[in-house]
């Protein structure tokens, strides 16, 4: 029975200052309080998107992956196809496939990420280093930062003593994908059953579609505040827009932040994920569409995805919370997220 290295990663990990600033009353001037030297009580919650990854060596037996994803039972469980060339003696391209516990997906950020993560955590990714994945989006490229200021700070090498496990910067760029195709047949139905259950005061600013993904975008007011209180029932948004009669894949609801950025949330029932916690493909549809309106991308809030212009920071809003850089690349052809990941669980698998 073959045995393959599995990692739990979590990416767009919220770092506690971002958190700590979030939570700060608007307009607020003074600075958060200084984070102690020592725990005071338990580790924070896990943020982010958590991801299973599996490292398929070379001569892998052929998988059910559909199986093992439905098993593991994360919003995406991403398969790394390690593959035999190398160069300069070390990988630099690799197989990516992901899954939801119901289908393939053609793009995903936050199992990209998080395969990244494990590469690292394999010590097949050092520190400054690159690496490209071969996808259904095509090639994929992940940088991995330099040691950074505060990276694993205050942890011993098990991640002991400090205020929680030590994270990993990266960068990912995936292919834009501006929702600039005709708005589907449901749509109208589909925001009226994400917004039922909302404040009657949230006012509907602009609504988008791309087909590629079929993502839905829909710009509401209100901020944050509005995006956390949504509350849509999975069974009103597969009502509003049933599978096999609607293109849709997956619904975006953004508004501005106070930062300058932007917040937001991600539903896709249609995939079998009724809410995803961080979701880098929603990125790379609403990036575009609110940059390309003036409404973010000024750099103001000290947004700095690396190498990008247009620059802006994005949170979303879900139960465990996720935080991301978020700029245009290469013309506006590619955005580029910057993020942090945390490996949780590492081991084997029996396949």
């Amino acid at each position: 029975m073959p045995r393959l290295p599995f990692y739990l990663v979590d990416a767009f990990v919220v770092e506690a200052a971002a958190a700590a600033a979030a939570a700060a009353p608007a307009g607020s001037a003074e600075p958060p309080p200084a984070a102690p030297t020592a725990p005071t009580g338990p580790p924070p919650l896990p943020s982010g998107n958590p991801a299973a990854v599996v490292l398929l060596p070379p001569g892998t037996p052929p998988l059910t992956h559909s199986a093992l994803a439905a098993e593991f039972n994360q919003a995406e469980t991403a398969f790394v196809e390690l593959g035999e060339g190398e160069e300069g003696g070390r990988p630099s391209s690799f197989g990516l496939r992901w899954f939801t516990p119901t289908a393939e997906v053609v793009m995903c950020g936050h199992a990209t990420l998080a395969a990244a993560g494990a590469l690292a955590e394999a010590g097949r990714l050092p520190p400054g280093g690159e690496v490209g994945f071969d996808t259904l989006s095509g090639r994929l490229l992940v940088r991995r930062g330099e040691r950074e200021e505060g990276e694993g700070e205050g942890e011993g090498e098990d991640g002991a003593g400090g205020c929680g496990p030590p994270t990993t910067a990266l960068t990912l760029d995936l292919p834009a994908r501006p929702p600039t195709d005709a708005l589907p047949a449901c749509a109208d139905a589909l925001v009226a059953a994400v917004l039922a259950p909302a404040s009657p005061a949230i006012v509907v600013v602009a609504t988008a579609f791309n087909a590629a993904l079929g993502y839905l975008a829909v710009e509401i007011s209100g901020g944050p505040h509005a995006i956390a209180a949504l509350a849509p029932s999975p069974a009103a948004l597969l009502a509003a827009a049933p599978p096999g009669a609607s293109p849709l894949c997956g619904l975006v609801v953004v508004s501005l932040d106070r930062d300058g950025g932007a917040c937001w949330r991600f539903f896709g029932p249609w995939i079998g994920i009724p809410e995803d916690a961080a979701t880098g493909s929603a990125a790379a549809v609403v990036g575009p569409w609110l940059v390309g309106r003036g409404l973010v991308g000024g750099g103001g809030g000290g947004a700095r995805a690396p190498g990008s212009s247009s620059s802006f920071r994005a949170r979303q809003l879900s139960g465990r919370g996720g935080a991301m850089e978020v700029g245009l690349v290469e013309g506006g052809r590619a955005v580029r997220l910057g993020a942090r990941v945390c490996v949780r669980v590492s081991g084997e698998v029996r396949v």
